[in-house]
């Protein structure tokens, strides 16, 4: 990673001190990934890719060799899933004479997650995982990508 870091600062023209004024860090910390001493974390990560929006996350994260997005590398969109947990008392109420019944404390039933739209998550089954990323409580993480085919 720390040559990563190397690279991003000579292909952009910043010290290391400029690179971490620009993601809200100190500088000892950019110095001690640079020398190995140790691992960026998930909120430096992303906050390399959101103040360098040309980035390509795969390079950054993967070891692809494009260091910069091109047209068709895919952009970070993250997909609309519905919430699995919301319930019908925990979820807004549209207009306000809809406002749910506080006695009503029962889970919903099939039909109520069916209308919901829960029912349309389980439609997304045919989609295949592309890369999964385990973050811990130290903010290190690691990144799988399952084989192919």
């Amino acid at each position: 990673m720390g040559e990563k870091l190397l690279k991003l600062m000579k292909s952009e023209g910043l010290t290391s001190s400029r690179l971490a004024e620009l993601l809200g860090t100190g500088a000892s910390n950019i110095s001690h990934i640079i020398s190995g001493r140790s691992k960026p974390g998930y909120d430096l990560l992303r906050k390399i890719l959101l103040s360098f929006p040309r980035i390509n996350p795969d390079w950054l994260l993967l070891d692809d060799e494009t260091m910069y997005r091109t047209d068709d590398t895919p952009k970070m969109v993250a997909p609309e899933v519905p919430d699995l947990f919301a319930t019908e008392t925990s979820a807004p109420a549209e207009d306000s004479h809809m406002k749910p019944d506080p006695k009503e404390n029962t889970p919903p039933t099939s039909a109520d997650r069916q209308q919901s739209g829960i029912a349309d998550f389980q439609n997304l089954t045919s989609a295949t995982v592309q890369r999964i990323i385990v973050i811990y409580s130290d903010r290190s993480f690691e990144t799988f990508t399952p084989k192919q085919g």
